[in-house]
């Protein structure tokens, strides 16, 4: 036996071992199909339960391999892209950005494998270069999916968007609250694009959000003009009236009283009202006319119109 095929031998042995040892070292320990914690507190709550390649039994440990590689991919402004298309996209499987790019490096490994197969098959002589377009057109194709979906969904979105303004004004008009006319309008179509994120600001909500932080949240889900432009002037237009039966009412009490509701609320200061009746029958805010404050009056008061003006806001 010569040298160089004992060295071929060796060389043939020593690809083939690593090959093993990386097969083995992936699918040594098995990974539990778990999907991530947002889509179990989706299938807790009643939602529809996804089988995705994540939650695969024999796809898992690879694409948690993958996941492993995403978490070190750092690109913020892919990673800021990816999650702004995935929100407009609607994410219906409910993917994180790292599994998102775990689908691309998947993509880009499948592809450059398969046309690196091709290339030793068919034409041996084919330039790495091509090899590596062709993984890079990998990676790159669920991006431009992703991306496709997004432009499409926005589209039907802002279709809708009059028609829906306009029935949520109607029944808004007729009594119905914000949330009312809300389930009104999905019970129609709930699968429709703009109903679905309707429904997750109704939901928010339900769960303690206030009207203005969930309509500001799918203002930044949905990246349309029209959104921000309504969303901006639903916020801007909410007022507070708060007529308190109380004798006086100090400018400082008053002044601290509207910077709570406006942290609590987001009514801006200048746009709160806060009047007294000035009864002679209540406990003293204020010192005045021989007179001290209650000391415990206050400080009820100002909870008082703090809940009083987020109870207002919670039924609008």
């Amino acid at each position: 036996m010569t040298l160089s095929l004992a060295i071929q031998i060796l060389v043939s042995l020593l690809v083939f071992g690593s090959v093993f040892m990386l097969i083995w070292a992936l699918f040594r320990y098995p990974v539990p199909a778990s999907p991530p914690v947002h889509r179990r507190i989706a299938h807790a709550v009643g939602a529809a339960e996804r089988q995705t390649m994540f939650d695969h039994r024999w796809m898992a440990p690879a694409m948690s391999f993958a996941i492993m590689l995403a978490g070190r991919f750092g690109f913020p402004a892919l990673r800021r892209r990816i999650a702004r298309d995935l929100n407009a996209a609607g994410n219906p499987n409910g993917y994180s950005v790292e599994q998102c790019l775990a689908i691309c490096i998947a993509s880009a490994a499948l592809l450059g494998a398969v046309a690196t197969a091709l290339a030793w098959l068919m034409a041996p002589g084919t330039a790495p270069t091509v090899l590596v377009v062709m993984t890079l057109l990998g990676f790159a194709g669920p991006l431009w999916s992703l991306h496709r979906d997004a432009s499409q969904r926005l589209t039907r979105i802002a279709k809708n968007l009059p028609y829906a303004l306009d029935l949520i004004s109607l029944m808004m008009t007729a009594g119905c609250t914000f949330s009312e006319a809300v389930e009104s309008l999905v019970a129609d179509d709930p699968d429709e694009d703009l109903h679905q994120e309707l429904q997750i600001v109704r939901s928010e909500i339900e769960f303690g959000s206030r009207r203005a932080v969930a309509l500001q949240r799918m203002a930044d889900r949905i990246p349309l003009d029209a959104v921000r432009s309504v969303v901006g002037a639903i916020n801007q237009s909410e007022i507070a009236i708060v007529v308190v039966d109380s004798c006086m009412l100090s400018r400082a009490f008053l002044d601290d009283v509207k910077g709570a509701v406006e942290k609590r609320t987001s009514i801006r200061m200048d746009r709160q009202f806060i009047c007294a009746t000035h009864t002679h029958s209540a406990p003293a805010s204020m010192g005045c006319l021989g007179t001290s404050a209650d000391p415990r009056y206050p400080m009820l008061l100002k909870r008082k119109i703090i809940e009083a003006v987020g109870a207002a806001q919670k039924n609008l």
